[in-house]
């Protein structure tokens, strides 16, 4: 098979390059979770171009966006994007690499955010004859706050979609491939940490202290036999990985009186993440209460699990047979997360993956690059999603 932009037909070559371009210097200035002010602004300013009939602006922090057509009574369809970026330092000598330290998108949220600019230009001509296209640009991805934020935000009352739609680049899968599936498409999951304090006394008489050395070694185990199935053969998993321990000083005189653990809790469905995530916690009092230590326990960065609607994924399905692409339907859902998920409370959802390229660095690495050549085909994809979804309508009429 060709490479996909090679097969394109819906944007031009011309129009493809002014893409490429607008991507690297999206590239060159990277902002993480709740920072995308100037990327926000950024892209306000191409969205105008487009004519849109409404666009909004500082929803949920610095979220926009932009609706194209007047009819609230046919098909309300949303196209999501991200607007954040990662705190790493990028390597490589790319020429629209990041002008900001410890900024980078390395996530592909540059090429993402393209693409979707890439549907807006379409839109200028192309109106919907009934209902409305909104296009979302999300802030906060990365930290699984965006969603939700916006969605406070009373998000719904301005866009009200019925179907709603995102895709994430995919390293390590062929160009040719778009990857999706009915239900669970990405882990839920929640980052916890859990802080023991009891208190310090001299190393040679520990029993006049109280350590959380030996809470932090039991909790450590605890948690490493929580993951379940597999996240390489299992439909339904959850994986429960420590990310950090730290207690007392570099000191050999002194035993310590303070610890604290991280760990990550993943599962495919949110109420096995939640009891999970509880299952935990009382564990970690058990501990506290059984080793005379107070315990404190913080949620970070908690995100659902990202679900897709069978209706929503058969219009995908339907839409890859006039794209480039070739589907690749997923055995299993991805282990990493995603807070699209979260609009599912608004609308039906389908996300989907396009491959990055099989030896493509990997996402939230210093050396990742969105690969230019996916973001014509990509374009195209959602075109063709559109019309998809204006020919179902039609068809009811």
């Amino acid at each position: 098979m060709s490479e996909p932009e090679e097969m394109s037909t819906k944007v031009i070559s011309t129009e493809r390059d002014e893409l490429i371009s607008i991507r690297h210097r999206l590239h060159a200035m990277p902002e993480i979770s709740g920072e995308e002010r100037e990327t926000a602004a950024f892209i306000h300013a191409e969205l105008v171009k487009t004519r849109p009939d409404e666009i909004h602006t500082g929803i949920g922090g610095h979220g926009l966006v932009a609706i194209y057509g007047t009819d609230r009574s046919g098909p309300q369809v949303m196209l999501r994007s991200e607007l954040d970026a990662l705190p790493v330092t990028e390597e490589g000598e790319r020429p629209y690499r990041s002008i900001r330290h410890n900024r980078a998108h390395a996530c592909g949220h540059d090429g993402h955010m393209t693409v979707i600019l890439g549907v807006a230009r379409y839109l200028k001509e192309n109106r919907p004859e009934s209902g409305r296209v909104v296009l979302l640009y999300q802030p906060a991805e990365e930290t699984g706050e965006g969603a939700t934020r916006m969605l406070d935000d009373s998000l719904a009352d301005v866009i009200g979609p019925d179907r709603s739609y995102a895709f994430h680049n995919i390293p390590g899968l062929s160009t040719r491939y778009l990857a999706i599936r009915e239900g669970p498409f990405a882990a839920a999951s929640v980052g916890l940490r859990c802080t023991f304090t009891g208190s310090s006394s001299h190393a040679a008489y520990p029993e006049q202290g109280r350590s959380p050395s030996r809470a932090l070694a039991e909790l450590t185990k605890y948690i490493e036999e929580l993951s379940y199935g597999n996240s390489n053969g299992s439909e339904h998993y959850g994986v429960a990985t420590v990310t950090w321990i730290r207690m007392g000083e570099k000191a050999f005189g002194t035993t310590p009186g303070h610890g604290e653990i991280g760990m990550t809790l993943r599962a495919t469905e949110d109420e096995k993440l939640e009891e999970m995530k509880q299952s935990v916690e009382d564990e970690s009092r058990e501990l506290g209460r059984r080793h005379s230590l107070k315990v404190e326990i913080a949620t970070h960065e908690p995100f659902r699990a990202t679900v897709n609607s069978p209706e929503c994924v058969e219009i995908v399905r339907r839409a890859v047979q006039s794209s480039p692409f070739e589907l690749h339907e997923l055995p299993q859902p991805f282990p990493w997360s995603e807070d699209f998920g979260c609009f599912a409370e608004i609308s039906d959802i389908a996300q989907f993956g396009i491959g990055a390229g099989e030896g493509h660095p990997h996402l939230h690495s210093e050396s990742y690059d969105f690969p230019d050549a996916i973001i014509a085909p990509a374009v195209e994809l959602f075109i063709q999603i559109l019309e998809e979804e204006w020919r179902q309508d039609s068809q009811k009429m």
